[in-house]
């Protein structure tokens, strides 16, 4: 654990109203400024929180307008719940991207699922014979033709 050592304020590069404030000291790895203080691990966006607003209340997360988590800035900082978090994070669309291969075990590609429905639309194959040739169930191809899965392609 790193130990705050001076003023909160001489970790930050400072600037204007609307520029991003960042912690210049140590960072983990999500890029959030950390700090020991009082014996706690603290985070920094949270702590410039509370200095300029007072305690935060039990629950209630403090989240970045800007999206940087380095920045410690208090004007670029918000109060709110891990439901509206989470809404911001997609509507922003900052989230990890966990659709079709990005998910873990995926078998199938963009293009495959792709090519699955062109072909099973021409009638060429069955959705069984389908789903031998790409490893996968009849119900999986069934889902993917019928566009109930990788609806967004």
């Amino acid at each position: 654990m790193v130990e705050l050592r001076g003023d909160f304020w001489s970790h930050v590069t400072r600037g204007e109203q609307d520029a991003c404030w960042p912690w210049i000291s140590y960072l983990d790895r999500g890029g959030y400024g950390r700090f020991g203080h009082n014996k706690k691990l603290v985070l920094a966006h949270r702590y410039s929180w509370e200095l300029e607003n007072g305690p935060i209340p039990n629950g209630m997360l403090v989240c970045h307008h800007c999206d940087n988590p380095a920045c410690v800035n208090p004007y670029h900082l918000f109060l709110g719940t891990h439901s509206a978090n989470a809404t911001d994070r997609e509507k922003k669309r900052r989230g990890r991207d966990s659709r079709g291969k990005n998910r873990g075990a995926t078998k199938l590609s963009d293009q495959a699922v792709l090519l699955i429905r062109a072909i099973y639309s021409r009638g060429i194959y069955s959705q069984q014979e389908l789903a031998g040739v790409c490893g996968v169930s009849q119900g999986h191809i069934s889902k993917i033709v019928l566009g109930h899965r990788w609806t967004w392609l």
